[in-house]
């Protein structure tokens, strides 16, 4: 099996999301610690918007099946995750101006 590292440049442009920022209903949701979203689109509807967006993939990822007994080492896995950061930052960095984002970070 491999994992296929995936950016999206433009992906959270589909809709307003009352949720985001420091606003009453995020500090709301923290305190209590359930997730409610309001978010809308085109008209105020859930038609999302048009925007542009890129999508970069980057080379798969091959991921070793477990076959040992017990569970997976915490150093497999704390190597792949760290494998995958670094994939998904490099992309982000090698396409943000291409994709019109030129000082956004990470």
């Amino acid at each position: 099996a491999s994992l296929l590292p995936t950016y999206v440049f433009g992906g959270t442009d589909f809709y307003h999301n009352l949720a985001t920022g420091q606003g009453l209903l995020s500090r709301l949701c923290r305190k209590y610690r359930i997730g409610i979203t309001i978010f809308w689109g085109r008209l105020f509807l859930p038609i999302p918007y048009l925007p542009k967006v890129t999508m970069c993939v980057a080379d798969p990822i091959p991921v070793k099946k477990w076959e040992g007994p017990g569970p997976i080492p915490a150093e497999d896995i704390e190597n792949l995750h760290n494998t995958y950061v670094k994939t998904i930052y490099d992309l982000f960095e090698k396409y943000k101006n291409i994709a019109g984002y030129p000082n956004a970070t990470l």
